[in-house]
């Protein structure tokens, strides 16, 4: 391999990029000839012609264009890999660990994590699924940096910080079948205690002094919405859940959403970053929350929309 190969390479995808070895000289800060001249060591090197210099303006042979690729594929990798570097001379991790739960919307952090590659294709991310209070155990143990996860009312805040990203109502929902769902008209609050509530909550709701999504007395009580979803859509009973989670439930109509007369303040869903005290997000790490924010919010304001939608569609 050539010495200075990689030199060569810059200069070629620059002189490919601008159209002219005089436009590549002026943005590397170099003369025409130093130009000219690494081209033809490149060429040299590789015992192919990549320009054609008998016009006014050198153009790209077949092999060059057939090397272009692969040319711009290395230096992209250069920069990554300089990019790396930079961040290690910095001591900011490269590659970052995740942790979230099956609460959270996954099309936003899709999205936003789409985004952040190409803003950062030097990082790689490692994102694993837990149930609430694995994913919190991974954060104390410092397997992971970072927690995406629903907030509950009973969850520990020593040695935490963090963010919230969005927050949504949640829906009344029950099965098809439901006794509750038979009911025409909406019904009075009180309606909800003759049957038994399905909760998500990652600890039995005895051992908490308040839970806000809990309405009921008799409750059954699940760490999953895996689970949740299944008994409810079984019949077992009714529950709060978020629109993301029931999709397609509700588009089957294997659930419904109940109408309660009584209940003006549907309990909520707040999601959140959350990582130690001491384990700041680096700047970098902070873009990604960046990212996810603005895709949560942009989730959640289109949801509202077809809600409004749907709320105009059955007043005519």
């Amino acid at each position: 391999m050539h010495p200075n190969l990689l030199d060569q390479l810059i200069v070629f995808e620059h002189a490919v990029e601008l159209g002219s070895f005089s436009a590549a000289a002026k943005r590397l800060n170099r003369t025409v000839a130093a130009v000219g001249y690494a081209i033809g060591q490149l060429e040299e090197h590789l015992g192919l012609t990549l320009f054609d210099r008998s016009g006014y303006r050198p153009e790209l042979t077949q092999h060059g264009i057939t090397l272009r690729r692969d040319v711009s594929i290395i230096m992209r990798r250069v920069e990554r890999l300089e990019s790396k570097v930079d961040n290690l001379r910095q001591q900011i991790a490269t590659n970052v660990s995740i942790a979230i739960t099956e609460m959270i919307p996954i099309e936003p952090l899709a999205r936003a994590t789409s985004t952040f590659t190409r803003l950062h294709p030097e990082f790689q991310l490692t994102i694993h699924e837990y149930s609430v209070d694995v994913a919190m155990q991974k954060l104390f143990q410092h397997e992971a940096a970072l927690l995406i996860a629903q907030l509950w009312d009973a969850a520990p805040i020593k040695g935490l910080d963090g963010r919230q990203l969005y927050a949504c109502d949640l829906m009344l929902i029950a099965s098809h079948d439901h006794p509750l769902a038979a009911l025409d008209d909406p019904f009075e609050y009180a309606e909800l205690d003759n049957h038994q509530q399905v909760l998500m909550s990652p600890y039995p709701a005895d051992t908490v002094d308040y839970n806000y999504g809990v309405s009921v007395t008799d409750l059954y009580t699940v760490n999953s919405v895996r689970l949740q979803k299944s008994l409810i859509c079984h019949g077992a009973g009714w529950g709060f859940m978020a629109h993301h989670q029931i999709e397609d439930e509700l588009s089957n109509g294997s659930l419904v959403q109940l109408k309660c007369r009584d209940l003006n303040d549907l309990p909520q869903m707040r999601v959140a970053a959350v990582w130690g005290t001491r384990k700041a997000p680096n700047p970098v790490l902070t873009k990604f929350i960046d990212l996810l924010e603005v895709e949560c919010r942009k989730s959640v304001a289109a949801l509202s929309q077809d809600t409004q939608a749907d709320h105009s569609s059955d007043m005519t």
